[in-house]
């Protein structure tokens, strides 16, 4: 009965931890496309099997290279979608993340960023870009640039030089782009 008990918690305690919004990388990926993920956890472990990816359900994915780093590299061998899950063990904790991903043949996947180097004017290319919010960093990790609906571009004229850190998420707040701007 305790043994039955003690699982009963511990499952209890994994659903209790179970979150979505811990992940870095894209909520859609081209088939054959091999795309890394990352967790958001602070701070990160640095013990070696703190991790464990697995991927469920749905399309046919499959985890490219080791699955108990803090990062992960998966490709989709179909179309449809997929849910990618992470579990995290660190001081006696268990948290478990899911995200579910698509997969097509053909779409069309990222954000295209233009021009970079930028002396004023940043310009975006991709598909429903109003779904997704844009946040920009300076090197000391002050944002700039807070959480703005993403449009087909955004002035960075009153910034100074520099190099910056975007960050691109949707709607959930998600990350799904990131990359550095270097402002002339």
């Amino acid at each position: 009965m305790k043994k039955v008990l003690f699982f009963f918690v511990l499952l209890s305690m994994n659903f209790l931890n179970a979150q979505t919004t811990c992940f870095r990388g894209p909520s859609t990926i081209g088939i054959g496309t091999p795309t890394s993920y990352s967790v958001n956890f602070q701070p990160a472990s640095t013990c070696a099997n703190c991790y464990h990816w697995s991927i469920s359900s749905g399309t046919a994915a499959t985890i490219v290279g080791a699955n108990d780093n803090n990062s992960v590299t998966v490709q989709a061998s179909s179309a449809g979608s997929f849910t990618i899950k992470v579990v995290y063990f660190a001081e006696g904790v268990c948290t478990t993340c899911f995200r579910t991903i698509n997969s097509c043949s053909g779409c069309r996947t990222g954000i295209s960023v233009s021009p970079n180097p930028v002396k004023s004017v940043v310009n975006f290319d991709g598909e429903n870009l109003e779904s997704y919010n844009i946040s920009v960093f300076d090197l000391n990790g002050r944002e700039v640039i807070s959480n703005q609906q993403l449009k087909d571009k955004i002035s960075m004229e009153r910034l100074e030089k520099g190099i910056y850190k975007y960050m691109i998420t949707n709607k959930d707040g998600e990350i799904e782009q990131e990359g550095k701007l270097l402002k002339d």
